[in-house]
Formats: C-alpha cells, sequence, structure tokens
C-alpha cells in the first residue's frame, strides 16, 4: 500500500494547505494515475488568556491544542476535485477575558459543511481562561465522517493546557508533551507576580521551552518550530518528525507589566499571559493559538 520514498519529492505528491485570508475553500485535484490518498488534518490551536491585573492573585491558562485527524482512501472512491477549509487559530486574549477556540478544520466532496459531505472535520482547541483555568483540547473528529466506510480512518482529541498560576507569586503549570499521541501541544499558563510562566518539558524529539521570567515580566517564548514553512520542509524529505509545540505562559510581575503568553506553532495552544499582585499592575496578553492544516499525500 505505501509507496517506497512515501515522503520524497517526485514519488509522492505531496499538498499543503493552510488557512487563506479570505477563510474561503481551496480545491485539491487528484493528478493523473493517482490510485491511493493519505489526508492528515491537524486542527487549530486556542488563544492563552489574560488575566485581570491589578492586585489579581491568579494568573490565565494556556490555549488547549487541536486533535489529529487522518485518513487512507483509493482514489477510485472519491471525485477527482476535493474542497478543504483548514481552521485559524484562535486569537489569545487582549482583555481580561478568556482566549478564543480554534476554528474547525474541514476536508469535503463539496464547498459545504454538510455532514454528507465530509470526509474530515475537526474542532479547534479551545481558549484557556482569564483565571487560572486552561484551554481543553479539541474534541475528536466528526465521528461518522460519509467516506469513512471506504478506507481507513483515526481521529484523536486535542490536549489539554496547563493551568496559571493559582496564589500570589505562583508559577504557571509546567506540561510534558507527547502524552496524546498526536504531534501537538496546548499551551502553559502564566506566572503570577514573582512566579513564572508554565514551561514545556523537554521530551524527545520535542525541546525543553521555558516560561516567560517572574518579577519582571518576561515574555513567554514561542512554540517550537512557530512560524515554519511544512511545504518547505516536507519538500527537503523532512530529516526530522514533523511535531510543533504550544507558546510557554508570560512571567508574572510584581510592580507593573505582566508578560505576554508565546504563541503557539500549527495546531497547538498559546499561552496563557502573566498576572501581576500589585495594585495598578497590568497583565500580558495571551499567545495565539496555531493555525490548522491539511496535508494530503497522494500516489
Amino acid at each position: 500500500m505505501w509507496p517506497e520514498g512515501f515522503n520524497k519529492p517526485g514519488i509522492c505528491d505531496i499538498k499543503v494547505f493552510y488557512p487563506s485570508r479570505s477563510s474561503s475553500w481551496q480545491t485539491w485535484t487528484k493528478t493523473p494515475g493517482t490510485s491511493m490518498i493519505f489526508f492528515l488534518m491537524i486542527a487549530s490551536g486556542g488563544g492563552g488568556g489574560k488575566g485581570a491585573g491589578n492586585a489579581a492573585t491568579t494568573a490565565s491558562g494556556g490555549g488547549g491544542s487541536g486533535g489529529i485527524s487522518r485518513a487512507i482512501i483509493p482514489a477510485m472512491f472519491l471525485p477527482d476535485t476535493l474542497f478543504v477549509l483548514p481552521g485559524r487559530g484562535g486569537p489569545g486574549a487582549t482583555t481580561n477575558a478568556a482566549g478564543s477556540a480554534g476554528g474547525t478544520s474541514y476536508l469535503a466532496t463539496a464547498p459545504t459543511t454538510a455532514i454528507a459531505s465530509m470526509i474530515l472535520q475537526q474542532a479547534g482547541g479551545n481558549g484557556g481562561g482569564a483565571s487560572i483555568n486552561a484551554g481543553t483540547g479539541g474534541f475528536t473528529g466528526v465521528s461518522t465522517p460519509t467516506f469513512q466506510g471506504y478506507g481507513t480512518f483515526t481521529t484523536i482529541a486535542g490536549q489539554t493546557a496547563s493551568t496559571g498560576a493559582s496564589a500570589s507569586n505562583g508559577s504557571g503549570v509546567a506540561l510534558t508533551v507527547g502524552d496524546r499521541g498526536i504531534i501537538l501541544s496546548s499551551g502553559t499558563g502564566g506566572g503570577n507576580g514573582s512566579g513564572a510562566g508554565g514551561a514545556i518539558t523537554a521530551a524527545s524529539p520535542w525541546p525543553a521551552i521555558a516560561g516567560g521570567i517572574g518579577t519582571t515580566g518576561g515574555n513567554g517564548n514561542h512554540g517550537f518550530r512557530a512560524g515554519l514553512s511544512i511545504s518547505n520542509f516536507l519538500a527537503s524529505g523532512g530529516s526530522q518528525p514533523l511535531v510543533f509545540s504550544g507558546g510557554t505562559g508570560g512571567g508574572g510581575h510584581t510592580t507593573g507589566q505582566a508578560g505576554n503568553g508565546g504563541d503557539g506553532a500549527y495546531g497547538c495552544g498559546g499561552g496563557g499571559g502573566g498576572n501581576t499582585n500589585t495594585a495598578g499592575g497590568l497583565a500580558g496578553n495571551g499567545g495565539n493559538g496555531g493555525d490548522g492544516v491539511v496535508i494530503i499525500t497522494s500516489w
């Protein structure tokens, strides 16, 4: 079933779809001689929350990651043209509020969200709460996609984010990636006062990512491979596993402006903003969730 050199240019046709600026449907068309098609949907991540500032005793949670759905279907069972609509990552909160959930991603036989046309569909991760609460991971994909019976289908829900500081001068909770069976992670929560933002613990092939420094309001760090062009990575043969991570939480501040949460990479959650435990101090903004992506490989 799998061709030799599955990820090598010239052997398989690989197309990567990102959200369009106009949020409109994009099209994929079979190349002549196509016999099998592999679909990978990375759902979008949720944005991190932002606390109230002004002598707060907590900090906001990170955004949840999207999940992953995938299918392998013989080309003969599908129309020549398919329609793709990847979801946008949820924006991080810039006022005292929870971050926004990531947009739902769709792959269908017609430019419609009707179940009858659906091959894959998956919701994005939820946004982090304004106070402590973490964003939950994106739900599993639609349970009965119409074309599931023509091939193999798997769907996994996203990872729930870590919570922000639960007490004055507390740190955001650290997060370990790789525990969901997906290549994504959520974001971590922010710190309060002298507390740091939550860190992402190393788990090969993911590196460790520190949270924002406490006391002086250091910003959280962006997720692993945030801003990477997946198209260029795959075209080069992809010598490293295609894994991503969320942004880390902003650090707390003891007198003034707390740190912002870091942005998540594709499908990953944004970090929660840090918070201050001093009257008149300001909370940091939540980091943005990463966009969803759909990769179609045919041979």
